[in-house]
């Protein structure tokens, strides 16, 4: 049994431990080391030493000082080494099926599937152990993915969480959610404002409310400089609603103008451009600010063939309209 051909388990322990036994018994076989942190169940110990027989582990107990403190607090009892950890709560119900392969944890970050339904969302439970204590929590969206290397979606493994008791459930509406987020943000508590955001998705609104809120999310994340955040919050609109154009070129350009050239020309291949450009509007102007900010975030990544390419596309064609031409001529220029 070895680090690099097993995960190392990082376990916090709650009230909550309706699924433990069987999340823990779905993963077993892929476990080789563990930390486990009770908060308050009480009685978690016996069961999680019983589920890994013969694998070596430490179990501590410690006072519920909330969802990210005690995470937080996992990771400083973490021993670092080689191989992936993966992070879990109690709480959480675990379902691993034929597909998932630890051969496909290449990447620092590997993002595992929340939820099964219409709407599935990814999060980075999966992380490589020699990051260290460098990682950082938010929120609850587990580990916060820092930079530009987003990781590779792995199937296989699904999670589960138990229904938000957020106390606006009564709200039927994205719009609700928003105008109470945007007064939180307003007011200085961006942390409130993002939990109940996030307590949103599970509240079952309808898919253009589910997409609003991650675009609302995104636009959070994105004014704090959190644009690998923001950009997962846009995939996931994306993901659910087909035809957000605006929003998609609000996304494009947010990540250009900050320079996160690598994301932008991300969502260009798999949100906009596989559409056709044509196709993908109604209004040619917003055809020749799509090649734009393609040619942008290609000159950004250093494919300067491909940014001449979009802008030249521009500059010869007479229909395009002259202002475009313009600032396409200008940035063949600078290409």
């Amino acid at each position: 049994m070895t680090s690099e051909s097993h995960l190392f388990l990082l376990l916090l322990v709650g009230a909550d431990t309706t699924n433990l036994r069987s999340s823990l018994t779905a993963i077993q076989p892929f476990i080789g080391g563990w930390v486990a942190v009770d908060t308050g169940s009480g009685d978690s110990r016996a069961l999680i030493e019983g589920c890994f027989p013969g694998i070596p582990g430490t179990f501590a107990t410690r006072p519920w000082k909330g969802e990210v403190a005690n995470r937080k607090e996992l990771l400083r009892l973490t021993p670092w080494g080689e191989g992936h950890a993966l992070l879990l709560d109690s709480s959480m119900s675990v379902a691993v099926d034929d597909t998932f392969d630890l051969e496909n944890l290449t990447s620092d970050y590997v993002l595992t599937k929340e939820g099964d339904g219409r709407f599935p969302r990814w999060r980075c439970l999966i992380f490589r152990r020699s990051l260290g204590h460098g990682l950082e929590v938010v929120d609850n969206v587990f580990v916060k993915v820092d930079d530009n290397e987003l990781s590779a979606k792995v199937p296989g493994m699904t999670i589960s969480r138990p229904i938000s008791r957020e106390p606006f459930h009564s709200f039927r509406t994205s719009q609700a959610f928003i105008t109470l987020s945007e007064k939180y943000v307003h007011g200085g508590k961006l942390l409130a404002a993002l939990s109940l955001l996030h307590g949103a998705l599970d509240g079952g609104l309808s898919s253009t409310d589910v997409a609003a809120i991650h675009v609302q999310l995104a636009r959070i994340y994105a004014n704090e400089s959190r644009f690998a955040e923001a950009f997962m919050q846009y995939s996931n609109a994306f993901l659910i609603e087909k035809n957000l154009f605006v929003e998609k070129m609000e996304a494009v350009i947010m990540l250009n103008v900050a320079k996160e050239f690598r994301l932008a020309d991300r969502l260009l291949t798999e949100y906009l451009l596989p559409q056709g450009r044509m196709s993908a509007v109604n209004d040619a102007v917003e055809e020749w600010q799509l090649l734009l900010e393609s040619g942008v975030a290609k000159h950004g990544l250093g494919d300067v063939v491909s940014a001449k390419e979009c802008f030249g596309s521009i500059v010869n064609n007479p229909d395009a309209p002259e202002a475009f031409r313009d600032v396409a001529r200008s940035n063949l220029a600078w290409c």
